[in-house]
């Protein structure tokens, strides 16, 4: 078993983003990919299907059987519940104003519960993004609802 365990797949279209230029600010990289990820927005999650589909080729080519997959948009979902792979699809959750952040916690919760019906070897989880882009609540209902 070979596992690749912390991908982004829906973001292989931005590989030419990385690794950011040597000696690149974190936030100046991080804000150049949050604008490439608007300049694709209009074509809804094509441009991320691709991406994922790209990505569980490249596993199964270099002999990877499990992985974990950390997705914002939800495009790798369906994907890997098809693919035949096992691991995990994290859904991540992330934002700053309390009220919005929560809500799309409650989505993103109610979608898990929604694929946890095709769960196969493939599975779905929540990740919070980090703490420098989540509010407190978040994390704390985020880690709640994770052990509950």
């Amino acid at each position: 078993m070979t596992v690749n365990a912390h991908t982004h797949l829906e973001l292989g279209g931005f590989a030419h983003l990385l690794p950011p230029p040597e000696g690149s600010p974190f936030v100046a990289w991080i804000q150049t990919l949050i604008a490439a990820r608007h300049t694709i927005a209009d074509d809804g999650l094509l441009p991320y299907q691709k991406a994922v589909e790209a990505g569980i080729a490249a596993l199964r080519e270099t002999g990877a059987t499990t992985v974990g997959d950390i997705s914002a948009t939800g495009a790798s979902v369906e994907p890997l519940l098809d693919s035949g792979l096992s691991g995990v699809v994290y859904l991540e959750v992330l934002g700053l104003e309390p009220t919005a952040a929560l809500q799309r916690l409650r989505e993103t919760r109610a979608k898990i519960e929604t694929y946890r019906q095709r769960e196969n070897s493939m599975r779905l989880g929540l990740t919070i993004h980090a703490p420098y882009s989540c509010h407190p609540d978040l994390f704390r209902e985020g880690a709640a609802w994770c052990v509950a």
